[in-house]
């Protein structure tokens, strides 16, 4: 029993010094690479639509001395453990690819030749990258530059769009966890800058160009309420046609370009006629002339199934699919509620309410009981349940704040490091 107790504490001893061995290298790498305090100054495409900026090794040092010095849970260090002794040999190291692990993670997406592209930019040690990568990438002197998502074939129109002559140089003034950027034709229109701290989870969000437009048309919040623009529709037509059991349809996806949602949950339904419906209200407000009858009548006759249609609802089983037609460009569905209560807002993003309304599952029964067991969703649940009622406040004209604090005696940097490892394979 004694040896065992000795084993023990020596395989914690050895956790907290590599933990530690993490902490000292990072601060020396870090000690050496301090931004100026004037700003950053970034270079971008020309054609850059949105710039994602993540201090890593910023949240790496603030996650490492929590685990080490605050949480000190020993079932994180045994999983951090486990997970290295199970790494096999033939497995890419992060040395291999000669990036500067002190630099921060840049998500840039843009537009080329009327593409859209995601690029992931890292700061480069030296060029080339030891062995196979199966993400394609293209580099410069000083950077990796990784291929998201875009079409392949212009890899080569694409690289030119990050030579010196089609970009431009944005200062950022100040240094967050996390920087969203949103440009138009090399314009700042909107900066969102993340904080994440023990106890909250901040984000302040900026528009630049709040006096100058018409008002936006936002739902009245309930539930979980968020609302933001979409400056190039949602991207994620081929990510649903790579999934099985989804019927290959076009969805306007691509031709949003502003949604205000309340969320409520997903309620399953006690036939066979469909699995379920989300308890939600959701305008949407597209780049052209929407007519939702024409709209829906399409999506249904591309699914090849018949519901009810009568006024301004279809019938599904014992559910109804609620809609109405705002303006031109506007449509309201609903399974909740048959008009909508409307605000005015200068501010296109909003944020509030009760997260857990996220994984709210009613008439669940067998089906809720498989999602219940599925790692990604019962990690999110146990997450979300350590969080309070999101608030969403007005700081100036063109500024706003939103909070999404986590229950007294909880540790938000504790929690997201537990949900890391929980989604580990």
């Amino acid at each position: 029993m004694y040896l065992y107790f000795i084993m023990n504490k020596l395989k914690e001893i050895s956790v907290f010094v590599i933990f530690g061995l993490i902490l000292f290298s990072v601060h020396s790498i870090t000690s050496k690479e301090k931004s100026s305090k004037k700003g950053i100054e970034i270079s971008l495409p020309n054609t850059t639509q949105q710039y994602t900026r993540i201090e890593s090794v910023q949240l790496l040092k603030k996650i490492v001395f929590n685990e080490l010095f605050v949480s000190k849970d020993k079932a994180v260090f045994e999983k951090i453990k486990s997970l290295a002794e199970n790494s096999t040999d033939n497995e890419s190291s992060i040395a291999d690819f000669n990036i500067n692990l002190s630099a921060p993670i840049e998500l840039i997406n843009l537009n080329c030749k009327n593409k859209s592209y995601s690029i992931l930019r890292i700061a480069s040690t030296r060029k080339g990258i030891n062995g196979k990568v199966k993400i394609p990438y293209f580099e410069t002197e000083k950077e990796k530059l990784f291929i998201l998502e875009g079409d392949l074939k212009q890899i080569n129109a694409l690289e030119n769009e990050f030579s010196k002559n089609k970009s431009f140089n944005y200062h950022l003034k100040s240094k967050s966890d996390i920087a969203i950027l949103s440009f138009a034709q090399k314009k700042i229109v909107q900066t969102s800058l993340v904080s994440i701290q023990k106890q909250q989870l901040k984000i302040k969000v900026s528009n630049n160009s709040t006096s100058k437009n018409t008002p936006y048309k936002l739902l009245s919040e309930k539930g979980f309420h968020f609302s933001f623009p979409v400056s190039e529709g949602i991207q994620i037509d081929e990510q649903l046609k790579q999934i099985p059991i989804l019927p290959r349809i076009n969805f306007p996806f691509k031709d949003i370009r502003h949604i205000s949602c309340n969320y409520y949950g997903f309620k399953f339904t006690e036939n066979d006629s469909i699995i379920g419906l989300p308890k939600i209200d959701l305008l949407m407000r597209f780049s052209h002339k929407t007519q939702v009858d024409s709209l829906l009548t399409d999506l249904i006759s591309q699914l090849k199934i018949s519901f009810p249609k009568n006024n301004q609802q279809f019938t599904m089983g014992k559910e109804k699919l609620l809609f109405t037609q705002i303006d031109s460009n506007t449509i309201y569905l609903s399974t909740l509620h048959a008009r909508p209560k409307l605000i005015p807002s200068f501010h296109p993003i909003k944020l509030s309410g009760d997260l857990n309304q996220l994984t709210q599952l009613e008439n669940a029964g067998w089906k809720g009981m498989l999602i219940e067991v599925i790692p990604l969703f019962k990690s999110t649940k146990k997450l979300l349940q350590k969080t309070e009622k999101v608030t969403y406040k007005k700081v100036n004209e063109s500024t706003y704040e939103m909070i999404i604090p986590v229950k007294k005696n909880e540790n938000l940097f504790h929690e997201l490091m537990k949900f890391a490892l929980s989604t580990s394979v």
